[in-house]
Protein backbone atom coordinates (compact mmCIF):
# COMPACT_ATOMS: atom_id res chain seq x y z
CA UNK A 1 0.00 0.00 0.00
CA UNK A 2 1.22 3.47 -0.88
CA UNK A 3 -0.45 6.39 0.87
CA UNK A 4 -0.62 9.63 -1.10
CA UNK A 5 -2.15 12.98 -0.34
CA UNK A 6 -2.00 16.67 -1.13
CA UNK A 7 -0.66 18.62 1.85
CA UNK A 8 -2.09 22.05 2.59
CA UNK A 9 -0.48 24.19 5.24
CA UNK A 10 2.10 26.91 5.85
CA UNK A 11 5.78 27.08 4.88
CA UNK A 12 8.64 29.29 6.04
CA UNK A 13 11.53 30.36 3.84
CA UNK A 14 14.77 28.46 4.44
CA UNK A 15 16.87 31.62 4.26
CA UNK A 16 18.24 32.36 7.75
CA UNK A 17 19.35 35.55 9.50
CA UNK A 18 23.02 36.30 10.30
CA UNK A 19 22.86 34.24 13.50
CA UNK A 20 21.67 31.25 11.41
CA UNK A 21 18.96 30.70 14.05
CA UNK A 22 15.93 32.62 12.81
CA UNK A 23 14.23 32.25 9.42
CA UNK A 24 13.94 35.47 7.40
CA UNK A 25 10.47 36.11 6.02
CA UNK A 26 6.89 35.39 6.92
CA UNK A 27 4.97 32.15 6.74
CA UNK A 28 3.02 31.71 3.55
CA UNK A 29 0.56 29.21 2.12
CA UNK A 30 2.36 26.06 1.03
CA UNK A 31 0.72 26.40 -2.39
CA UNK A 32 3.00 29.42 -3.04
CA UNK A 33 5.69 26.86 -3.97
CA UNK A 34 3.31 24.61 -5.91
CA UNK A 35 0.91 22.03 -4.51
CA UNK A 36 2.76 19.89 -1.92
CA UNK A 37 2.18 16.18 -2.61
CA UNK A 38 3.26 13.44 -0.18
CA UNK A 39 3.72 9.70 -0.78
CA UNK A 40 4.55 7.14 1.93
CA UNK A 41 5.29 3.45 1.47
CA UNK A 42 7.38 0.44 2.46
CA UNK A 43 9.24 -2.06 0.32
CA UNK A 44 12.40 -4.14 0.08
CA UNK A 45 15.40 -4.28 -2.20
CA UNK A 46 15.90 -7.14 -4.67
CA UNK A 47 18.63 -9.83 -4.59
CA UNK A 48 21.20 -7.26 -5.76
CA UNK A 49 20.23 -4.76 -3.04
CA UNK A 50 18.36 -2.45 -5.47
CA UNK A 51 14.83 -1.04 -5.67
CA UNK A 52 13.27 1.42 -8.11
CA UNK A 53 9.82 2.93 -8.61
CA UNK A 54 8.42 5.13 -11.37
CA UNK A 55 6.12 7.49 -9.48
CA UNK A 56 3.93 8.24 -12.50
CA UNK A 57 2.83 4.58 -12.54
CA UNK A 58 1.58 4.64 -8.94
CA UNK A 59 0.31 8.17 -8.34
CA UNK A 60 -3.39 8.89 -8.41
CA UNK A 61 -4.46 10.12 -11.87
CA UNK A 62 -5.87 13.39 -10.52
CA UNK A 63 -2.54 14.35 -8.91
CA UNK A 64 -0.45 17.01 -10.64
CA UNK A 65 2.91 16.53 -12.35
CA UNK A 66 5.73 16.55 -9.77
CA UNK A 67 8.91 18.57 -9.32
CA UNK A 68 11.45 19.45 -6.59
CA UNK A 69 11.40 16.01 -4.93
CA UNK A 70 12.71 15.26 -1.44
CA UNK A 71 13.00 11.51 -0.80
CA UNK A 72 14.12 9.56 2.27
CA UNK A 73 14.31 5.85 3.07
CA UNK A 74 14.75 4.28 6.52
CA UNK A 75 15.91 0.68 7.08
CA UNK A 76 13.48 -1.58 8.95
CA UNK A 77 15.95 -4.42 9.61
CA UNK A 78 17.61 -5.08 12.96
CA UNK A 79 20.99 -5.50 11.25
CA UNK A 80 23.14 -2.43 10.77
CA UNK A 81 22.82 -1.43 7.12
CA UNK A 82 23.01 1.71 5.03
CA UNK A 83 20.53 2.87 2.42
CA UNK A 84 21.25 5.20 -0.49
CA UNK A 85 18.06 6.95 -1.63
CA UNK A 86 17.69 8.98 -4.83
CA UNK A 87 14.83 10.82 -6.52
CA UNK A 88 15.60 11.65 -10.13
CA UNK A 89 13.61 13.54 -12.75
CA UNK A 90 14.02 11.83 -16.12
CA UNK A 91 13.22 13.90 -19.22
CA UNK A 92 11.99 16.70 -16.90
CA UNK A 93 8.73 14.82 -16.29
CA UNK A 94 9.24 11.25 -15.08
CA UNK A 95 10.11 10.98 -11.38
CA UNK A 96 12.00 7.78 -10.53
CA UNK A 97 12.82 6.77 -6.95
CA UNK A 98 15.66 4.36 -6.22
CA UNK A 99 17.16 2.76 -3.11
CA UNK A 100 20.31 0.68 -2.70
CA UNK A 101 21.12 -1.29 0.46
CA UNK A 102 24.66 -1.79 1.81
CA UNK A 103 26.32 -3.55 4.73
CA UNK A 104 29.07 -1.94 6.83
CA UNK A 105 31.74 -3.26 4.41
CA UNK A 106 30.03 -1.75 1.35
CA UNK A 107 28.59 -5.01 -0.03
CA UNK A 108 25.02 -5.05 -1.34
CA UNK A 109 22.39 -6.30 1.12
CA UNK A 110 19.65 -8.34 -0.58
CA UNK A 111 16.01 -8.21 0.54
CA UNK A 112 16.52 -5.21 2.86
CA UNK A 113 13.16 -3.90 4.14
CA UNK A 114 12.67 -0.16 4.41
CA UNK A 115 10.04 2.54 4.69
CA UNK A 116 10.12 5.61 2.49
CA UNK A 117 8.65 9.09 2.18
CA UNK A 118 8.52 11.37 -0.85
CA UNK A 119 7.53 15.03 -0.77
CA UNK A 120 7.32 16.83 -4.09
CA UNK A 121 5.58 19.91 -5.45
CA UNK A 122 2.82 19.49 -7.97
CA UNK A 123 2.73 21.44 -11.19
CA UNK A 124 -0.48 22.09 -13.05
CA UNK A 125 -1.01 19.80 -16.00
CA UNK A 126 -0.84 21.71 -19.29
CA UNK A 127 -4.31 22.66 -20.53
CA UNK A 128 -5.18 21.74 -24.10
CA UNK A 129 -5.33 25.45 -25.00
CA UNK A 130 -1.82 25.95 -23.50
CA UNK A 131 -0.51 23.06 -25.55
CA UNK A 132 -2.15 24.48 -28.71
CA UNK A 133 -0.59 27.93 -28.10
CA UNK A 134 2.83 26.38 -27.52
CA UNK A 135 2.61 24.38 -30.74
CA UNK A 136 1.60 27.43 -32.78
Amino acid sequence: MILQWIQHGKVRPTKMDKSMEIPVGDCQASEALGTPVVFVGASETDEQGRWALEVEKIKCPDFPLLSKPAFIATPLSKEEIFLTAEAKLVNDKELVLSVRSWDLDGAAVPKASFSWLLRAYGLKKPQSSDADETAA
